[in-house]
């Protein structure tokens, strides 16, 4: 039997500031006795660089690759787990380096124990901690990362969106630019550099490269920052000599900072931004999680509620509710005229293809999610708002100003004339949720998984692959009827694959029995149908009891373990052989187990959808 982990990799830079591993490999092994079960930040010392000798005589029983977002799918022998399992991490760079060191370096991480395993699989976070991340491999790798976040100075739950960073190393003589940053829609910035871009001297052309002053007691940059306005203005600038001061001195590998700006006093919005927490839309300078064609996150589709996320203040006004309202509302379309694009000339569906799927009051495709929460700075009480179908307007605009009001009237511990004075912050959540399921099965033609009677059959009718569009309108009331668009809206997500049908998996055993009770004997096969648009893996194993796992194969058909997003949909056979054929495995007078593993390339919300265990079929062979 094989067992499937599930699990995502990725590093402390530090407390709120984590990096994917992205392109490494995952290698598990049998647990060694002298390997102490992993029991989280407290074993840190369980975390180091494994030698090549440690390696002696010790094979891999499972191993695989991180995606873009560190994600992986690790398949291995379960009757090789026991007492547990080790995984490493192989790497050979890091994200976002610049120096030029090239290693490969192999990191023993976690070992896990047989009560985290579960018949659908087990869920791991792969964790290199900081201490041994951060001094240890980004040491290796002459790789420094500046992670910092910029909020306003009055309200540090504002956020300095658009804001150009820029770090310098007080030297000597010259001072040297460590790199720049713009910060993203939640003041957040990074910025890399190696070793040489703060050694430099006027000894460099010798060939000696170090930092200055010298004898200061460390060997890293002495940092103070500047940063300007999405406007260009500079509206902070540190005075190089708090380059000396005792928390910017000599900063080692990685480096963490919070700074505040003024920020002016009508808010600013990113509109809608992401698909759940992770799925970033196209824009001008990147597709983020989407390709061209609709998939997203390297080939896959969505499933489920679909959770806008964004950013909408309630008014225009930072601190207070009395400025103009903001108002939008989400659009469905399931005719995909164009693909996804980069370019800031890019073409958005028109807007004709939305108007019949509004997500207004009586839609049947919304879903309820919490738009926010509101927390006084008088007070620091906090209030929670829900965006209720019932809040939405005929027309589909949701006005989040009354949507808060609602929330107060609605609630009798709430006092809604507490709106109308102090100082108020909104943290954004989620602006919308779409059924996609609804969707799914409302588009011409419905997709609906076909019928098949016997294992081994093809599909008649196969299910084709689903796509919609998105799209985001925006508006600020100026007063009754009157309105202003913001460049935000109008933002269109032109092509999205999504996915909510299951799939078809059919399996059997050939062979000359009369009765289902009776043993088998003589040659016997499987005969199987997996079809489903958006395939990842599929195999199947036969289980010994109490001895080996073997996986069958059938040509180019099984096993298959990374399907092409446009890849094969179907895949049967109404004999595969067992003990003659391609496979021919000898059997003995024992119990066995047929296995089908199937995954599919379908996403709900951020993570990767676990596939649901097909039933075992167990026989008693008789030679």
């Amino acid at each position: 039997m094989s067992q499937i982990i599930i699990g995502k990799t990725l590093a402390e830079l530090c407390n709120d500031c984590t990096e994917f591993l992205p392109e490494v490999t995952i290698i598990a092994y049998e647990q060694l006795k002298t390997e102490e079960p992993y029991s989280g930040k407290g074993n840190i010392s369980f975390q180091s660089i494994v030698q090549e000798d440690e390696l002696d005589g010790r094979k891999p029983i499972g191993s695989a690759q991180t995606s873009a977002d560190g994600s992986f799918e690790l398949h291995v022998d379960a009757a090789k787990l026991t007492p547990g399992l080790t995984l490493h991490v192989k790497l050979s760079k890091l994200p976002h380096q610049r120096s030029e060191v090239k290693k490969t370096v192999q990191i023993r991480v976690a070992t896990f124990t047989p009560d985290r395993w579960e018949e659908e699989g087990m869920k791991v976070t792969l964790r290199l901690y900081q201490d041994f991340w951060c001094n240890v491999i980004r040491k290796l790798y002459d790789a420094w990362v500046i992670c910092g976040r910029i909020v306003s100075c009055k309200n540090s739950k504002i956020p300095a969106k658009g804001y150009r960073v820029t770090a310098m190393d007080k030297d000597l003589l010259n001072d040297d630019n460590l790199g720049t940053a713009i910060t993203d829609d939640n003041g957040y910035f990074r910025i890399d550099y190696q070793s040489l871009d703060f050694k430099q001297t006027f000894l460099s052309f010798l060939g000696l490269n170090v930092e200055t002053p010298f004898n200061t007691g460390g060997f890293g940059p002495d940092v103070y920052f500047q940063v300007q306005s999405p406007d260009g203005d500079v509206v902070f600038k540190e005075n190089r000599e708090v380059g000396m001061q005792p928390d910017r001195k000599d900063r080692g590998h990685c480096f963490c900072v919070s700074l505040c700006v003024p920020l002016e006093g009508t808010a600013t919005s990113g509109g809608w931004l992401r698909i759940a927490r992770s799925l970033k839309i196209p824009d001008d300078r990147s597709l983020h999680a989407f390709d061209t064609d609709g998939f997203a996150r390297n080939g896959f589709a969505l499933k489920g509620v679909l959770a806008m996320q964004g950013n909408v203040p309630p008014t225009s006004s930072l601190e207070t509710l009395t400025g103009n309202p903001y108002e939008y509302r989400f659009l469905v379309s399931t005719t995909v005229t164009a693909a996804n694009a980069i370019t800031a000339s890019r073409t958005y569906i028109d807007q004709s293809h939305f108007s019949p799927n509004v997500i207004d009051g009586t839609s049947p495709y919304f879903q309820r999610v919490l738009l926010g929460t509101l927390t006084s700075n008088l007070s620091n009480d906090s209030v929670d708002v829900y965006l209720e179908q019932s809040f939405i307007k005929a027309d589909g605009w949701v006005n989040l100003l009354e949507c808060i009001r609602k929330t107060f009237q609605n609630d009798p511990n709430l006092d809604e004339n507490d709106l109308n004075t102090g100082s108020w912050a909104w943290d954004s959540e989620f602006l919308m949720g779409i059924d996609s399921a609804k969707i799914s099965s409302d588009m011409s033609p419905r997709v609906t998984t076909p019928t098949v009677n016997t294992p081994g059959d093809a599909i008649a009718q196969p299910m084709p692959r689903q796509k919609i569009a998105i799209r985001f309108e925006m508006r600020e009331v100026i007063s009754e009827g009157v309105y202003q668009t913001p460049p935000q809206s109008g933002t269109t997500l032109n092509s999205v694959y999504i996915s909510n049908a299951d799939p078809v998996l059919k399996m059997d055993l050939v062979d000359n029995r009369t009765n289902l009770c009776s043993p088998v004997s003589g040659n016997i096969g499987v005969a199987y149908t997996v079809h489903h648009p958006h395939l990842r893996s599929a195999s199947i194993t036969l289980r010994k009891s109490g001895g080996p796992t073997f996986t069958l194969t059938d040509g180019a058909r099984l096993p298959q373990n990374d399907i092409l997003p446009t890849g094969t949909a179907t895949i049967n056979n109404a004999n595969l052989g067992i003990n003659h054929g391609a496979n021919n495995i000898s059997l003995s007078r024992c119990t066995y187990m047929l296995d089908l593993h199937v995954s599919l390339r379908r996403l709900i919300g951020d993570s990767i959808e676990t596939p649901e265990p097909f039933p075992a079929q167990a026989f008693f062979y008789e030679v």
